[in-house]
């Protein structure tokens, strides 16, 4: 939900070292102040952000970047979003599995594979 809720002034990929700027918006709020972050974009991520990015029709600062999903104080639309693609298109029949739940299966895999804590915690935030 936090990355559905960007805006174009949050994406600052220009940098040495390129990243997202999470932070509380108009379109979405954060759970803690400690939720506020930057989280830094591997290469291959900030190529498909960038190739996303010059199909878009707006590029005003304070306009989403997901255009679809970015409506002011709600993200409904992300999560149904998502949850077609879990049970249609994934076909996974676990109603129990939804977007939040790969979160924690990312949290797990993290360590599982021994990410070192810093970094667990700037992507989970």
């Amino acid at each position: 939900m936090e990355i559905g809720g960007l805006l174009n002034n949050e994406l600052l990929l220009d940098l040495n070292v390129p990243y997202l700027l999470i932070r509380p918006n108009r379109i979405r709020k954060l759970k803690t102040l400690a939720s506020e972050r930057k989280v830094p974009l591997p290469t291959n991520a900030l190529d498909i952000l960038r190739e996303y990015l010059q199909g878009q029709k707006t590029t005003k600062p304070d306009a989403p970047v997901f255009q679809t999903y970015g409506r002011d104080e709600r993200m409904d639309p992300l999560s149904q979003n998502l949850t077609n693609i879990i049970l249609k298109q994934m076909k996974v029949e676990d109603r129990r599995l939804v977007p939040y739940s790969t979160r924690h299966t990312l949290k797990d895999n993290m360590r599982t594979l021994r990410t070192p804590l810093m970094y667990q915690l700037d992507i989970m935030g």
